[in-house]
């Protein structure tokens, strides 16, 4: 249960960073930028990669990148997002930074929860944990206690 809340709010702080850092920046040069690239055919993976070159995080360049594209590209934006998250906790902060710009139940932010469940499933798996030790009889006499 620690570890569920302590995820859940190092996902809520990854996600509200960048998106104060993204606030800052110029956005009429990163949105023309963005539209560019998307009328230039690049995939919606380049571009969030683009805007993390350009020094944003991913949460933040996701959404950034979500904000300034046509409607038709944002679903995909989120997905490759999503996508590109390192972890299942940088996933997951991507997810809600989505739903924090577009709304819980935005088809956007639906995108990005099937895709965070898809990378779930995908996600490697711990190792279990294996001893060497192998129960052996006893053999020793027990007496009855009296």
């Amino acid at each position: 249960m620690k570890n569920t809340v302590f995820n859940f709010i190092l996902a809520g702080v990854l996600a509200a960073l960048p998106l104060a850092a993204y606030a800052q920046l110029d956005p009429p040069t990163s949105c023309e930028q963005v539209e560019d690239m998307l009328s230039n055919g690049s995939s919606s993976a380049e571009v969030v990669n683009a805007m993390i070159d350009s020094g944003m995080a991913l949460t933040g360049a996701t959404v950034f990148a979500m904000e300034c594209a046509d409607a038709q590209y944002r679903i995909a934006i989120a997905e490759a997002g999503v996508g590109l998250a390192s972890n299942l906790n940088e996933a997951r902060g991507v997810v809600r930074a989505v739903a924090d710009a577009y709304g819980e139940s935005s088809d956007e932010t639906n995108a990005a929860r099937k895709a965070f469940e898809a990378s779930e499933k995908m996600a490697k798996q711990p190792k279990e944990y294996k001893s060497d030790f192998t129960p052996q009889g006893g053999g020793a006499d027990v007496s009855p206690s009296t």
